[in-house]
C-alpha cells in the first residue's frame, strides 16, 4: 500500500495596504467589496494601515467583514483583535508607540 500523501495547507501571505487611494477613493468609496475580500480569505490576511485614527480603521475593517491587526495613525498605534493567531486575550489589544509609561 502506496503511503498517503499529504499536502500542506496553503500559504498564508500577510498584505499590508494603506487606505486612501488605494481601497478607498477620495469620496471615500471602496475599490474592493467583502466578497473580494472573503475570497482571499484562508490565503491573503488583509492588514490596514493608514494615517487614519483607530477608529475610522475599525469601520472600514467592518465594512469589509475583516478580523486582523491595523495600524493606525502613521504606524503610532498598532491594535490586534482578541485571540489574533492564538493569543489567549479576551480583548483587543492596543500597542501606542511613543506613548509614556504611566508613572
Amino acid at each position: 500500500m502506496r503511503p498517503r500523501v499529504v499536502s500542506p495547507p496553503p500559504a498564508r501571505v500577510a498584505l499590508f495596504t494603506d487606505v486612501d487611494g488605494t481601497l478607498l477613493d477620495a469620496r471615500d468609496r471602496l475599490a474592493i467589496d467583502a466578497a473580494t475580500v472573503n475570497a482571499l480569505r484562508g490565503r491573503v490576511e488583509l492588514i490596514l494601515t493608514s494615517s487614519r485614527t483607530l477608529a475610522e480603521l475599525a469601520r472600514l475593517q467592518r465594512r469589509l467583514g475583516l478580523v486582523g491587526a491595523l495600524i493606525a495613525e502613521n504606524g503610532a498605534v498598532v491594535s490586534f483583535p482578541a485571540g489574533w493567531r492564538g493569543s489567549r486575550s479576551r480583548r483587543r489589544e492596543i500597542l501606542a508607540l511613543g506613548a509614556r509609561a504611566a508613572a
